[in-house]
């Protein structure tokens, strides 16, 4: 079902328990292949919706695993214990991903988060993340989100993580791991510098 207020209150209490569907992760919204929930900000809504008797959720249509495998592990762990914490799932995850390149990529991960919600922070009572993906703000196209998230240091220190977890890891499991990172960042960095370069050129075309 919907996740809209409205919804939940109208089959409260008259199901033994209630499954939906949302956006969050939907490639197809402005956000596009990127970052889409930090961890704390899913982990507030997966308890809400439990706390309001939801037993499941659908995350459709696809999502970015390269980019969001911790946010993915931690929200189905906490289906099962509402009361679990975040960071110690995320811990979890990456140890168990990455082996000795888990501080790399935990940094990595970090960074994403961080820049995200400076740039398109949504507010607690924003359950379906709208304004992330059905009202974004009008100054905020898809090629100004990836522009302000990813400026010239932040791919850089980004690359570097990349790079320092694949020297660390131990065992080709984790560097395949490793490897879906970064093929979701190489999708990042090109796109966001290519970008930058079409803005240059539309200030100034004679260049």
């Amino acid at each position: 079902m919907n996740l809209q207020e409205n919804y939940i209150n109208a089959w409260k209490g008259k199901v033994g328990g209630m499954t939906g569907f949302t956006y969050w992760f939907n490639t197809q919204c402005p956000m596009g292949v990127n970052l889409h929930m930090t961890p704390h900000e899913a982990a507030d809504r997966i308890r809400y919706l439990n706390r309001q008797g939801f037993v499941a959720l659908s995350v459709d249509p696809d999502g970015t695993w390269g980019l969001e495998g911790p946010v993915y592990y931690m929200m189905g762990q906490l289906f099962g214990d509402p009361a679990a914490d975040p960071d110690e799932l995320i811990e979890e995850y990456c140890n168990g991903v990455y082996g000795r390149a888990s501080t790399a990529m935990k940094r990595f991960f970090a960074l994403l988060h961080e820049r995200l919600t400076a740039i398109l922070p949504i507010a607690p009572e924003d359950i379906l993340a709208d304004a992330r993906n059905t009202k974004v703000p009008r100054n905020i196209d898809t090629a100004t989100m990836y522009l302000r998230m990813y400026p010239p240091d932040v791919l850089t220190q980004l690359e570097s993580l990349i790079k320092e977890a694949e020297s660390i890891a131990h065992t080709e499991q984790n560097r395949g791991w490793i490897r879906l990172s970064q093929d979701y960042f190489d999708f990042l960095n090109l796109l966001t510098r290519m970008m930058r370069i079409h803005r240059k050129w539309q200030n100034n075309p004679s260049e």
